[in-house]
């Protein structure tokens, strides 16, 4: 070997490596793998709570279990729902609330990360009103939006805390309204959740309070991830893989909120960074007992789809109530 050859050998030695190691995760990885396309489908347009999904994107989370993944907006649960139990999408985030009534009807669907086990659903009230307790609705007016699932959860939430209801008048309106209304006083309170609705307009400067139904006696599990039936059967291995890349992007978000905020703003300039980081510093609190004792981000106790699904059961109309009709933890990976 001559000398240019050597120094060739061991220039390359150097430079190599450090040129991998510059290199985002996702460029080499798809180099060294042939990655598999993946559609997953939020249930709504960009919230802060999305942002963990798009960090593990960028830093090659899915790209390590051997996933090309594709996260696309939707417009609601039911038409998420329908999608993926359909096989027009592979993996979905839907309100399990919702998507329960579906299932029980028989819906090919399954949730597979139980992400959201306390829910923000609740009553949104502008601080002004003095309404702070279940009893201060009696004589005022609350709006919602007929059909949804706190609207449906809400008689529960009066049985449970003894609310005289023909004190209370509701007021059925529009979801692109329901907020002005509450602003413009045509309502008094108005059902809601925490990080959606509350958050929102404290950011504007608005000051509000909240009262969460789980505080008085009724919870409901909520937004999860999921797959349909088939491809549970047929591809268990690829469900497998998505869970632990999105188990672990949500673990690893909670540590690094800045570069989950940053994330969220490149994907979505338009979106607010501080309401981005509000989001997600309240996420945790809804992850469930569970979680905090020790198992992973979207494991959960079979007991508290169990409540769940008693009040869905009672104020739902839900037929099916055993747990593993509708969930599993069985893709969830071990700490």
């Amino acid at each position: 070997m001559t000398k240019l050859q050597t120094w060739r050998s061991r220039l390359t030695l150097f430079i190599w490596p450090a040129l991998i190691g510059a290199l985002p995760f996702s460029a080499y990885a798809q180099g060294a793998a042939n990655l598999e396309p993946v559609t997953m489908r939020f249930n709504w347009s960009f919230v802060g709570s999305y942002a963990p999904v798009y960090l593990g994107i960028d830093k090659g989370f899915y790209a390590e279990q051997g996933i090309d993944l594709k996260p696309l907006l939707g417009k609601g649960t039911v038409p998420v729902a329908t999608a993926v139990a359909n096989g027009s999408d592979d993996f979905g985030y839907v309100d399990m609330a919702a998507a329960a009534r579906l299932i029980d009807k028989g819906l090919p669907l399954k949730g597979i990360l139980q992400l959201r086990q306390k829910s923000a659903m609740g009553l949104l009230t502008l601080e002004k009103s003095n309404i702070t307790a279940p009893r201060d609705l009696e004589g005022r007016t609350v709006g919602n939006t007929p059909g949804d699932s706190i609207s449906q959860v809400f008689p529960a939430f009066v049985k449970a805390n003894n609310i005289d209801i023909t004190k209370v008048k509701l007021e059925g309106l529009d979801y692109s309204i329901y907020l002005k209304a509450l602003i413009n006083g045509q309502v008094d309170a108005t059902m809601g959740y925490l990080d959606s609705e509350a958050f929102p307009l404290e950011n504007q400067g608005i000051k509000t309070n909240f009262m969460f139904f789980k505080d008085y006696g009724v919870n409901l599990i909520a937004l999860a991830f999921v797959t349909n039936s088939n491809m549970i059967k047929t591809k268990p291995d690829l469900v497998r893989r998505f869970v632990a890349a999105t188990v672990k992007s949500y673990t690893y978000a909670q540590t690094h909120i800045d570069e989950a905020v940053t994330v969220g703003k490149k994907y979505f300039p338009e979106y607010d960074e501080k309401l981005t980081r509000r989001v997600l510093e309240f996420l945790p609190t809804t992850f469930g007992d569970s979680v905090k004792a020790g198992k992973p981000i979207g494991w959960c106790e079979p007991a508290v789809w169990a409540q769940s699904l008693a009040i869905m059961r009672d104020y739902m109309g839900i037929q099916h109530t055993d747990p593993s009709f509708y969930y599993t933890n069985e893709f969830i990976p071990a700490r």
